[in-house]
């Protein structure tokens, strides 16, 4: 019988501290099978610290992760299993690119004619005899993902893949990954690269200073998150400093076309009018990956202040409460 909670990954609670300072902080979030998951937010916001705890490589302080209800230590190693690769991580550079998957295919089990097949699909049919040491960093993430397709995991975790790959490594590599998916495996996929991580994820896990803002549908996402307003024009600078100064997030997705949330539209038209800017307004969109992620922190960063506030308020109450007995 089919355990409903096959494929699925859980984290409860989970919290993990570095010489007394916390780098992930009650994190409970879950990655669906099936689907592609990214593991976003900006450099620093504990990503690869969660992977790290997630498949044992650190010790968590507290909290609980599951594999289709198992702990990780339970999941069979081998072909089937999972597949993880951190940006960290490096091959022999001496060994050669078609000897380093021979020796992947044998470990799982997979027939010798496999890595030739394997190769020619991540694009390295004509650097087998290379040494891995030669290979540029884009080629070297084709090969990272010449042993996942090998593995044909349950469960794949690949830590910043997208970094070093040009425009078209990064489309077949988009390609690759739904192919996982499509197939039921369950993809995390951390990256800082907020809008080049949006064109493929299906969900999104994203962090920030430790803690998870939000885990979820993206699109479910924007459709709750505030619109925002398209101008274009030469004259973008004076508006996007003045939406700068009153704490306003502005997005720039060309250098002609900038984007603000619907709530300060109107002071922008005004300060357009005002200084006679050349800019025009040409309409209302979803927010990006970016804004949502800028909103979200900015609100973040609002609860955290009020509630630290507020705990000084109480502390501030209790010294008083003490003095006067």
């Amino acid at each position: 019988m089919r355990n409903e909670r096959d494929g699925l990954i859980e984290v409860s609670n989970l919290w993990k501290s570095y010489r007394g300072e916390y780098a992930l902080r009650d994190v409970s979030l879950a990655f669906e099978p099936g689907r592609i998951t990214g593991l976003l937010g900006p450099n620093g916001a504990g990503k690869t610290t969660l992977m790290k705890t997630m498949v044992d490589i650190a010790a968590k302080n507290a909290g609980e992760v599951h594999f289709g209800g198992e702990t990780f230590s339970q999941i069979p190693r081998g072909r089937g299993g999972a597949s993880i690769f951190f940006e960290s991580w490096a091959f022999h550079p001496m060994r050669k690119v078609g000897a380093q998957l021979r020796i992947a295919a044998d470990v799982l089990g997979q027939p010798a004619q496999t890595v030739s097949e394997v190769l020619e699909l991540v694009g390295l049919g004509n650097h087998a005899k290379k040494y891995i040491g030669q290979l540029s960093l884009g080629m070297k993430r084709r090969l990272v993902l010449g042993q996942v397709i090998l593995s044909e995991p349950r469960y794949v975790l690949l830590d910043e893949p997208l970094n070093g790959l040009d425009p078209n490594a990064t489309q077949w590599f988009r390609q690759l990954v739904r192919d996982l998916a499509d197939k039921g495996a369950t993809v995390v996929i951390s990256s800082h690269l907020l809008n080049e991580a949006e064109r493929f994820v299906d969900d999104i896990a994203l962090l920030d200073h430790g803690t998870c803002i939000y885990n979820g549908s993206l699109e479910a996402w924007r459709e709750t998150a505030e619109p925002v307003v398209l101008f274009t024009g030469l004259h973008a600078e004076p508006l996007v400093d003045a939406a700068t100064s009153d704490g306003i997030h502005v997005e720039r997705p060309t250098s002609t076309t900038l984007s603000v949330p619907v709530s300060w539209s109107e002071r922008a038209k005004h300060l357009i009018a005002t200084y006679k800017l050349d800019l025009v307004e040409i309409g209302v969109t979803q927010p990006s990956l970016e804004s949502l992620f800028a909103q979200s922190t900015r609100v973040s960063s609002t609860l955290t202040q009020a509630a630290a506030t507020e705990e000084e308020n109480v502390n501030a109450d209790y010294t008083s409460f003490r003095a006067m007995k």
